[in-house]
């Protein structure tokens, strides 16, 4: 009976040890991701600025614009590089715990991901009537993703942007 009290002391106190370590490690690792979103912020904007110092000097005042932009929404309250809002609350080591390595964050397939982002790019410069431009993004979307035509890659876009393609286009 005593050998018996003496294990389950034991094990009290190992569960013990695991539940206070992993509080700690939660509360710490909260602490820690504030600085780290908030270095991903600096070295972001750091990059933009180092882009629109590079585009300025080759004259390419549409790409300024775009980095001097860029720069400006990182600081202005964006959720990805708000340090309040981070996703690494004291639960995220836990939850961590339980994701495989094939999960992905925001995305199924990375390589879908990409060719969405330059589809809504051929988007915005069909807009501005860059149409060969555009139409560069869209075999851009093709070629990353190995699938699909350029006309399903700006529908896709065009309805991850909340439109629909108009039936002549």
């Amino acid at each position: 009976m005593r050998r018996f009290a003496v294990i389950s002391g034991l094990l009290a106190v190992f569960i013990l040890g695991v539940v206070v370590g992993a509080g700690i490690f939660s509360v710490l690792s909260s602490r820690a991701s504030r600085l780290f979103v908030s270095m991903t912020r600096f070295g972001f904007e750091s990059e933009q600025a180092d882009r629109l110092r590079a585009a300025l000097s080759a004259g390419n005042l549409d790409r300024a614009l775009v980095h001097a932009s860029c720069a400006l929404e990182g600081g202005s309250g964006l959720l990805a590089f708000d340090p309040d809002k981070s996703v690494w609350g004291p639960s995220f080591p836990v939850f961590g715990a339980f994701v495989t390595g094939s999960t992905r964050f925001g995305a199924t397939d990375e390589r879908q991901y990409l060719a969405r982002m330059h589809a809504r790019l051929g988007v915005v410069l069909e807009r501005r009537g860059n149409e060969n431009e555009a139409r560069i993004e869209y075999k851009k979307a093709v070629e990353i993703s190995g699938a699909h035509d350029e006309a399903w890659w700006r529908r896709v876009a065009l309805g991850s942007l909340g439109e629909q393609a108009s039936s002549g286009q």
